[in-house]
């Protein structure tokens, strides 16, 4: 527990009490039996399942963080008093996972060279499915808890199986056979994101733990013993799996259609009148709360909510109330999220009042055939709850005349197939609604130009470059092997992912960057001596594709070799976070604020220039691999959580985030080649309206275009969308990177878009070709010699990373 923590870093330990005091917020039960929990004191009980000893902190790949500080869930529970009368089940399952792994491994191998594809390469994201575990629990039935844990990684999707997205028939047995047989049963997820629960639904107590970085056992701790009340929502539907309109459609390896339009997550479900097992928003905790509106009202197109929150039960807690917007008719979900706020800590039988607040502006629709943003004529109907399927009528907004809010241009390709469309009729008595009417000529119209100006004047410095020159400074500096490959091509920061140059005389500075979005992601220690740096530990990057990589070459790759060597041992520990859906269920954003603070002194204490985060891509489809990395099925809240960790970050000028991956990055197999099908009208409405308000409110530093296509194009050649739409229609000033890729490379060669490469990249909005390679040196020159790309194009782009990098004090 924390008062273990005496030989960690003073920042740690303060980092890790914040953490340990918040991130209950990111927590909620989806089943809650009264009479169960919380535990008054620590006792003799019956702790199983493959999160026990296995405890999943985060996510694999670039989310991924190194850190001293991390207990087991059985580790916590033991360190606090807690007797465990099924250790011979948790022995048994260690030597079963040894044996399961193994054969992973050799699955994985078999299925590359079918592929025609490196192992190494090929592994990446890949986790092994639970297999199929038999064993006896054995307990005095009194007190018993199962923590189940699945993994997710950037690399591969998640599988629709047995042992990842699916139960397997040994877990159902042993958690029906708990909840049956115990008085007092939990079962706990520590899981990346949904899961089938269909086979366990008469459990009486069901846990979303999630998983919370370094803390994550320490904090189911207090919630079984009442000194952490859960108060988190469901950022993303958990349904039945069959309800999901495309989990029955086979993973393409070359397109991924967005047939569904706009109709993402709880909008899909709402408008089609499913019922869902578990609600957006929806979250248990041992309070219980009760609310009353007491006022609402506008000005111009601003709407205003007064709302008393009561707790009635005998447990302190928070509550999340939530604001929906709906309009009849087929152009708008049933229900769109447009504001929440959550109470500070209510007392038992206690009372608060909150406010809530929205522009009806800021939700518009999007009319492909008029090219404008568009809010229709007609009544508005307001409704307030805690999650979407409580929500109660409210107010009737009337607008007299449709209003254009924003002309602009189409930027998309129109895909091979039509939106789905649903009619989205509420039926409301009107009359015992309070009625709100807006004139349309009070809402402000935008106007957009697509001209940007171009620079002319350069420095000497810039004017007196070479076109090699040129060209190195406008992708990073490169290394050899495979450091590119799993993002640690940096050597500012030992096992960062990445710098811009060091290869032009007369730079005299490089900016590093570090992954994200978990924390920092560094090696964790490393040795210095008069010929270098030198990494002593490993990271889940490289201990996964380890297996994969030929016997004989695994001492010279592997950090541990130099352990041996002499010199002075630097620390750099950094503090695992929730991961990004977590940190959204906590519908906090003071908390996600104090989360990019956080993250802000750790890059100081370590001289980190960029963090590769916050990730932000709309939770589209349960099977993507990377959701973890990522907060919300909706945009707003995403919005929300990275539009407060940004400007936390961005606190200190010298600091910056680099929101990512952009836009419509949905799907990891193929992820390199894999084209993104979607509409004008879903893209503008759901996939990049979060990234637009954080550019617009949070104004990030940085932004990381994604390895897929959108609509045929490579999201990093896409001129619609980083230069019209990004800096044109957003005013976006900063710089634009690509995820970490070299011109021309492919993971499967069978894949029928071309790569993508870095001259067609600048020419068309990036900045910074990352981590660069000598293939991306070759393929700007020779686009420069074929007309893809200008020397004065180049030249402009060079000078506009410099400006950035001199714009960074060290």
């Amino acid at each position: 527990m924390l008062s273990n923590l005496e030989s960690l870093l003073f920042h740690e330990k303060k980092h890790l009490s914040f953490l340990k005091d918040n991130a209950g917020e990111c927590t909620l039960f989806l089943k809650l039996d009264d009479d169960a929990f919380p535990l008054d004191k620590s006792c003799s009980i019956t702790l199983v399942g493959n999160g026990v000893r296995h405890t999943i902190i985060g996510g694999t790949g670039s989310g991924a963080v190194n850190t001293h500080y991390q207990e087991t869930i059985e580790e916590a529970f033991l360190s606090t008093g807690f007797i465990n009368s099924a250790t011979d089940w948790l022995d048994a399952y260690d030597k079963f996972k040894i044996d399961n792994d193994k054969d992973f491994v050799k699955s994985v191998k078999k299925e590359a060279r079918k592929n025609h594809t490196i192992a190494a390469a090929f592994s990446m994201g890949k986790v092994p499915l639970e297999g199929n575990f038999s064993y006896t629990i054995k307990g005095d039935k009194e007190v018993a808890i199962y923590v189940l844990s699945r993994n997710g990684g950037e690399g591969s999707d998640r599988k629709l199986e047995k042992g990842d997205i699916l139960l397997t028939d040994s877990e159902v047995k042993d958690i029906l056979f708990l909840n049956r047989e115990y008085k007092k049963f939990l079962l706990v997820l520590n899981v990346p994101g949904v899961i089938d629960l269909e086979p366990v639904l008469e459990v009486r107590n069901i846990l979303l733990l999630s998983q919370l970085g370094s803390l994550t056992g320490e904090i189911l701790v207090d919630i079984v013993l009442g000194k952490t009340n859960p108060s988190g929502k469901l950022s993303t539907t958990w349904a039945r799996m069959n309800d999901y309109p495309y989990i029955n459609t086979p993973i393409d390896r070359d397109e991924c259609l967005y047939k569904e339009g706009i109709y993402v997550g709880y909008r899909y479900f709402s408008s089609k009148n499913i019922k869902t097992l578990f609600p957006f928003g929806f979250g248990l905790s041992y309070s219980k709360f009760e609310h009353k509106v007491l006022d609402v009202n506008n000005s111009g197109d601003t709407i205003r909510l007064k709302v008393n929150v009561n707790n009635i039960s005998n447990y302190a807690g928070k509550e999340v109330i939530q604001t929906y917007l709906s309009h009849n008719g087929d152009k708008r979900a049933k229900y769109n999220l447009v504001a929440y706020i959550k109470t500070p800590v209510i007392e038992p039988h206690k009372d608060a009042i909150v406010e809530l607040s929205f522009k009806l502006s800021d939700f518009p629709i999007y009319d492909t055939d008029k090219q404008a943003y568009v809010l229709e004529d007609g009544d508005y109907l307001i409704s307030v709850g805690n999650s979407v399927d409580s929500l109660i009528p409210l107010a009737v907004i009337s607008l007299d005349n449709e209003v254009t809010v924003r002309q602009v241009n189409n930027v998309f390709e129109s895909p091979k197939f039509e939106d789905l469309k649903i009619e989205s009729n509420i039926e409301y008595d009107i009359s015992k609604l309070k009625h709100l009417k807006i004139d349309s000529y009070l809402i402000f119209i935008e106007n957009t130009g697509y001209l940007l100006e171009k620079q002319t004047k350069f420095s000497d410095f810039i004017n007196g470059l070479s076109t090699k020159q040129l060209a190195l400074i406008s992708m990073g500096d490169y290394k050899k092997g495979l450091t590119g490959l799993i993002g640690q091509s940096c050597s500012l920061i030992v096992g960062g992912a990445g710098e811009t140059t060091l290869k032009v005389k007369g730079l005299d500075k490089a900016l590093n960057m570090v992954d994200g979005p978990a924390g920092l992601r560094m090696k964790l220690e490393y040795i210095v001596n008069k010929h270098g740096e030198y990494p002593t530990t490993t990271d889940s990057i490289w201990e996964g594709i380890k297996p994969y990589i030929p016997g004989f070459l695994t001492y010279f790759l592997d950090p541990k070799r130099n352990q041996k060597k002499k010199g002075s041992k630097v620390i750099q520990s950094a503090t695992a976070l929730p991961i990004a859906t977590a940190i959204a269920q906590s519908f906090n954003n003071d908390f996600a604020l104090n989360c990019g603070r956080l993250v802000k002194e750790e890059m100081e204490i370590y001289g980190v220039d960029i963090w590769l985060a916050p990730g932000m891509n709309i939770h589209r489809s349960i099977l993507c691999g990377r959701n973890f990395e990522y907060y919300s099925e909706d945009p707003l809240l995403s919005a929300f959580m990275a539009s407060g960790i940004t400007l936390a970050v961005q606190e200190n000028p010298n600091k910056v985030v680099c929101l990512k991956h952009f836009a419509a990055n949905n799907q990891e197999t193929n992820r390199l080649n894999n084209n993104s099908g979607v509409s004008e009208k879903a893209l503008r409405e759901i996939y990049l309206s979060g990234f637009e308000k954080v550019v617009k409110t949070a104004k990030p530093k940085t932004i990381m275009s994604s390895y897929n296509l959108v609509d045929g194009i490579h999201s990093a050649e896409h001129r619609g969308l980083l230069i019209d739409i990004l800096r044109c229609e957003w005013g976006y000033k900063g710089i634009v990177m690509t995820d970490w890729i070299k011109s021309g490379q492919v993971y499967n060669k069978h894949s029928i878009y071309p790569a993508s490469c870095a001259s067609k990249s600048i020419k068309n909005g990036v900045n910074l070709c990352m981590p660069g390679s000598k293939a991306d040196v070759r393929d700007i020159l020779r686009g420069i010699k074929k007309g893809v790309l200008s020397v004065e194009d180049l030249r402009e782009n060079a000078s506009k990373v410099v400006e950035f990098i001199h714009s960074i004090e060290k």
